[in-house]
């Protein structure tokens, strides 16, 4: 399975996890002078603001996988580094009780090549 293939289906294993019933996840592609967004959204829970810096360090498990269970702390950690790894950009924009958004930006010299 390629590594985009595998980063973007646990995003979406997360994306269901956190939706409930009603789960609509967006995915969408953004092309522009620097290069190419992949955006994947949910109209889950949120993360918490006060959690956003944090949610891809070694570890760290929020307070809504606490309170869930089963969270672990390496998963977007693991994404981080492999996207790191391959000169990607793995970013995350939330609101809580909205959406989360996780953004992969592949610079404009790697979607030419």
């Amino acid at each position: 399975m390629p590594n985009g293939w595998s980063l973007s289906s646990g995003k979406c294993f997360n994306s269901v996890k956190y939706c409930g019933e009603q789960a609509v996840i967006t995915i969408a592609a953004v092309n522009d002078a620097d290069g190419t967004r992949l955006c994947i959204t949910d109209n889950g829970i949120g993360i918490p603001a006060a959690e956003l810096p944090r949610i891809f360090d070694k570890g760290f498990t929020g307070s809504n996988g606490r309170l869930r269970g089963g969270a672990t702390g390496m998963g977007l950690y693991l994404c981080k580094k492999l996207t790191a790894h391959l000169n990607v950009d793995l970013s995350a924009k939330s609101v809580e009780n909205e959406y989360t958004s996780m953004i992969l930006c592949f610079s404009a010299i790697l979607t030419k090549l």
